[in-house]
């Protein structure tokens, strides 16, 4: 199953250029999944979803009535069947099944309005609250947190970690999340301006449960361009290993006993691929990586042993089965 999804804080969507600019992104890029934030509208104007591109979608929305806020989550429902949903002032989770598959996934819909800080870790709490009861594997939650994790996700303006960094790190291994980094930058929001006014944090982000990265065989997250808003909308495109799942590693008892494995294993350990990420996203890269490198070790050194072993197997039972019906004809001759 392939995916393609935007996250973006638009920053009203009564603007006529983002309307535009959001448009073309979506007949351009195809998207599968568009989840918007700060929507900035009462309600949801009909010249908006009658337009030619947003008519392959449903959608679900949290309006606001003041000046800030209001989600909109859209889904292509030639690809998706909405099963179930619940919104909050600050998410929108909405569970689809994938049409043609017995496959479904939830996606959450964020986003934390910049306030003092118990209020956005109330906040938190009321997403872990949300999302402990769903029981899928398949799991995005994706917006605008309003929250960095770690000094790097911040140039410029007051270096401090505050209570809420800290709960939103706890929060995300508490829910066995995966934080997928962007591949071409870091920061998603600055504040326009110049020098050493300027600042830049990472506000926007993926998070995806451990089983829908580790059965993924492609990842890309990217920034977009930006377009009419403090935030740059942001991309996740996935292909998740539904119905036929890569097959699983196996580690090998007699690996043991060769002299070079404890070797590769350090030498995997300490010279994985180079990418950015939070602890737990590296710590999975790492595993891997390795796991790759003991593969081709296994091939290199032993010949691909196993597929040698499963063949002997074979080979051994198809002559088991052979006899057994020797035997049997005999026995019915002297009948």
């Amino acid at each position: 199953m392939s995916m393609n999804c935007i996250s973006w804080n638009i920053r009203g969507l009564n603007n006529a250029g983002k309307k535009r600019i959001l448009e073309n992104r979506i007949m351009s890029d195809n998207l599968d999944i568009l989840l918007i934030q700060e929507t900035k509208v009462e309600l949801v104007h009909p010249p908006l979803l009658l337009n030619s591109c947003f008519k392959p979608y449903n959608f679900l929305a949290n309006l606001e009535t003041s000046s800030a806020g209001g989600i909109m989550t859209l889904w292509k429902d030639s690809k998706f069947d909405l099963i179930s949903s619940l919104a909050t002032h600050h998410s929108i989770t909405v569970v689809l099944r994938i049409i043609g598959t017995n496959e479904s996934i939830s996606i959450t819909n964020v986003y934390f309005p910049h306030k003092v800080i118990l209020y956005q870790i109330k906040m938190l709490q009321c997403i872990s609250n949300l999302l402990d009861p769903i029981n899928l594997p398949f799991k995005i939650i994706a917006g605008d947190f309003n929250m960095i994790t770690n000094f790097a996700e911040k140039r410029g303006g007051i270096w401090k970690l505050n209570k809420d960094s800290e709960a939103f790190l706890t929060t995300i291994e508490n829910l066995n999340l995966i934080d997928i980094p962007t591949n071409n930058g870091i920061y998603t929001w600055n504040n326009r301006r110049g020098g050493d006014r300027q600042i830049a944090s990472r506000l926007d982000r993926f998070l995806l449960s451990e089983e829908t990265y580790l059965t993924s065989s492609e990842i890309e997250a990217r920034i977009l361009p930006q377009a009419g808003s403090n935030n740059w909308h942001i991309s996740l495109k996935i292909q998740i290993c539904n119905g036929q799942k890569n097959k699983r590693f196996r580690f090998e008892a007699f690996w043991l006993d060769h002299p070079d494995l404890m070797e590769k294993m350090k030498q995997g350990w300490s010279n994985p691929p180079t990418r950015l990420g939070n602890k737990m996203y590296k710590f999975h890269q790492k595993l891997k990586y390795i796991k790759e490198e003991i593969k081709k070790w296994n091939r290199e050194s032993f010949d691909n042993i196993i597929t040698k072993k499963n063949k002997k197997k074979l080979k051994h039972k198809l002559e088991l089965l052979q006899q057994n019906i020797i035997e049997e004809g005999l026995t019915k001759s002297r009948k």
